[in-house]
């Protein structure tokens, strides 16, 4: 099994946009991405392979 890149984290005055890559059950790569405003309870996520 390979080791996956670090994650990334891309950020502005009051929103942020984390991003990884990891492994599913099948053991095929996935990139996560999460996205979010600090000041309120907006955001969401998705991951695709």
């Amino acid at each position: 099994m390979d080791s996956p890149p670090a994650p990334l984290r891309w950020e502005s005055a009051s929103r942020y946009y984390p991003a990884w890559v990891q492994q599913d059950l099948f053991e095929e790569w996935a990139l996560c991405r999460v996205w979010g405003n600090e000041d309120s309870r907006g955001g969401g996520q998705r991951s695709s392979l």
